[in-house]
């Protein structure tokens, strides 16, 4: 099935997406930062990002990384789905007019995020 990476530092937050998608058959990789997000995608583009916008060791941070994303012929198309604590009301969005398919405030219900992601991986 499709290859879903999940850009997420808190990890108990990852594995907890992670296992949720996995038992319906999505192959998923979870990195910490924006820079081995990058890694992995230099070997295989994803179906589907759910990236947190909050990313503290991380050479860019989400906003960065949706701008990054946006701009790059090979990702520009690639659903991105946020899940972040909200800091600013108009954060979600942000995040939609940034180019993100979706937006997920923390903390959010595990099973509609995950028939979120089934949806949108039936649509690419």
């Amino acid at each position: 099935m499709a290859l879903v990476l999940i850009i997420e530092d808190t990890i108990p937050n990852a594995k907890l997406v992670e296992a949720s998608l996995s038992v319906v058959g999505f192959d998923v990789v979870s990195v910490p930062t924006t820079q081995e997000a990058l890694a992995i995608m230099e070997r295989q583009i994803p179906e589907l990002i759910i990236l947190d916008l909050r990313l503290p060791g991380s050479d860019m941070d989400g906003w960065e990384f949706i701008d990054f994303a946006r701009s790059e012929p090979a990702l520009s198309q690639i659903p991105i789905v946020v899940t972040s604590v909200k800091v600013r009301e108009d954060d979600r969005d942000r995040a939609i007019a940034a180019g993100c398919t979706d937006y997920f405030s923390k903390p959010f219900k595990v099973n509609e995020l995950r028939d979120r992601v089934i949806s949108l991986a039936g649509q690419t």
